[in-house]
């Protein structure tokens, strides 16, 4: 540990207010397991606002001094529930608008903090990733905006293309998996899941890597993955429309099932998988999901549960979810603050991330030995 870090000041937006007060207070309780440490009796929460004026523009305000302190800024910009006043009328704001909050914050600051750190758990612009044709390269933009701003470390949860760390070489991005928090919910309330006849599955050939990932910590024997068959004469909401999804794995009936992805947008495309596993007379049928954002509502997901179509969706609060959706029967939201504050306690004191990075052996076996036991009891 160095000794001459700025001390540990957070900037959350409105937008992760609820979120960032959890992983304050996670905070609180790993800074006095730290006998070099004295903990503020407020905690680390800096007070900011980023008021607007009737046209829409605005400006980042902070109300408590940053000078010499290591300052992380957490935001959610996929929150649509945030509104403000706009020519009259509530407009909710959309990622351009919180990633530009972001910006405005660094504004704020004026060079008088130690460090700056931007905490995105869902990164912004992170979709639009790579260059196929005369088109933007937003996600690359947008990161090489905050490391000319000098922001040292970019934080952010299950990044879309990893690949995306090569564009800021100077700055570090920190990409952090919540795959150990989603399964140990997992095998925990799942205490009848059939996992010896589990086959993990990747929605499509992107999610491959991932669906590994979550296969080996499983202990699965086997995974299986759809190949999108797409029309690529049309597109439609940006993209071409997916005209079929072809399965590439077992055929044996009386298999459980998991879906993993990174993201739900409309939920189109993972019921649809849903639907074509349920042809194979599946015992379970899991959906996992790091970001679940419904652009469409949920009444798709509604119907195919009261359907049979899935057991339950698993996903995380890195992204806002509205009460009507988080006591839906069919979800389970998976808490990260904790893997947050985390993150957050060992960049502020120079320790190494690769305790949170490398975990994979210990939590398979956490995993392994939770399914044994609950087997037995069950045999029992």
């Amino acid at each position: 540990m160095r000794s001459d870090r700025g001390r540990l000041g957070i900037i959350a937006m409105d937008n992760i207010m609820d979120l960032a007060k959890k992983v304050d207070d996670h905070l609180k309780k790993l800074m006095k397991e730290n006998p070099n440490e004295i903990v503020p009796k407020e905690g680390y929460l800096i007070p900011v606002s980023a008021p607007r004026f009737g046209n829409g523009e605005a400006k980042g305000v902070l109300d408590a001094s940053v000078g010499g302190k290591d300052i992380f800024i957490l935001s959610d910009v996929g929150n649509h529930y945030v509104n403000y006043n706009f020519f009259d009328k509530k407009k909710p704001m959309s990622p351009d608008e919180h990633f530009m909050d972001i910006i405005r914050m660094i504004g704020a600051i004026g060079g008088e903090a130690d460090r700056i750190n931007v905490i995105m758990p869902l990164l912004y612009e992170s979709r639009q990733h790579r260059r196929k044709q005369r088109e933007s390269l937003d996600c690359a933009v947008s990161l090489q905006m905050l490391q000319s701003l000098g922001v040292e470390h970019t934080i952010t949860f299950d990044i879309h293309d990893p690949e995306m760390k090569n564009a800021t070489p100077l700055r570090p991005i920190k990409n952090l998996y919540p795959t150990k928090d989603i399964l140990t919910s997992f095998v925990n309330k799942e205490v009848e899941a059939d996992f010896d006849n589990l086959i993990p599955i990747a929605p499509d050939n992107g999610a491959i890597g991932r669906t590994t990932t979550y296969a080996s910590m499983l202990g699965a024997k086997l995974i299986a993955h759809f190949y999108k068959l797409r029309d690529y004469s049309r597109i439609e909401h940006g993209l071409n429309p997916i005209k079929e999804h072809k399965y590439t794995g077992s055929e044996k009936d009386g298999m459980s099932y998991v879906v993993i992805d990174d993201m739900i947008a409309s939920g189109g495309s993972m019921i649809d998988c849903c639907k074509r596993l349920k042809e194979k007379n599946p015992k379970d049928i899991y959906i996992i999901s790091t970001f679940a954002i419904f652009t469409q509502g949920a009444a798709i997901f509604d119907e195919a549960y009261a359907s049979g179509l899935f057991t339950k969706l698993y996903t995380t609060n890195l992204t806002y979810l509205p009460p009507e959706i988080v006591n839906k029967p069919w979800i389970e939201v998976v808490d990260c603050t904790e893997s947050i504050a985390q993150a957050i306690y060992n960049i502020n004191q120079y320790e190494p991330m690769s305790p949170l990075l490398n975990g994979k052996q210990e939590t398979y076996e956490y995993l392994r030995d939770t399914i044994k036991n609950n087997k037995q009891l069950k045999d029992n």
